[in-house]
């Protein structure tokens, strides 16, 4: 099997733009809230679909319980999230944003969608739909294609996941 250069490699340089692109806001919200970029991640989830099961969050953020779990503890000590009983389902709890968290959220999208715009002003906006088309494109191939695989699933060509 040939070897796809790194420069092609969809992954690696989808990685290298948005490490750049959320280096801006990252440094913002690691010196103005403390918050790490798992942290910021989780609280920008929970803003957006909330109130969310730590398990709806995990499958979300695409992170393991063990990440998610510490961030839930991290930001509901820091006040940003709160953990409220889930009405449907009396034995798990759900979590939200409280108002502070709510500011601190609005306050690195402020910063998030003006770095967005920036970057992407240099699309006209027939490009940007079309770019934004691939990428839907691209992610329901991961999930249908890689959702269930391992790694050894795929090496071996075995095509359930199930190992």
């Amino acid at each position: 099997m040939a070897t796809t250069p790194l420069d092609r490699r969809i992954n690696y340089r989808l990685n290298r733009i948005s490490d750049r692109w959320s280096a801006l806001v990252i440094s913002m919200a690691r010196s103005k809230y403390r918050l790490n970029p798992a942290a910021m991640k989780v609280l920008s989830v929970i803003a957006c679909y909330q109130p969310l099961s730590p398990g709806e969050l995990i499958e979300r953020t695409s992170s393991d319980s063990p990440k998610v779990a510490r961030n839930i503890g991290y930001l509901t000590e820091q006040g940003l999230i709160e953990r409220i009983p889930d009405q449907m389902d009396g034995r798990r709890a759900l979590v939200r944003v409280t108002a502070k968290g709510a500011k601190v959220n609005a306050d690195i999208e402020k910063l998030s969608n003006l770095v967005e715009k920036r970057i992407t002003a240099a699309l006209t906006e027939s490009e940007l739909k079309t770019f934004y088309r691939i990428l839907d494109t691209i992610e329901v191939a991961v999930h249908q294609q890689l959702g269930n695989s391992s790694w050894m699933s795929l090496v071996n060509g075995v095509e359930t996941g199930d190992e």
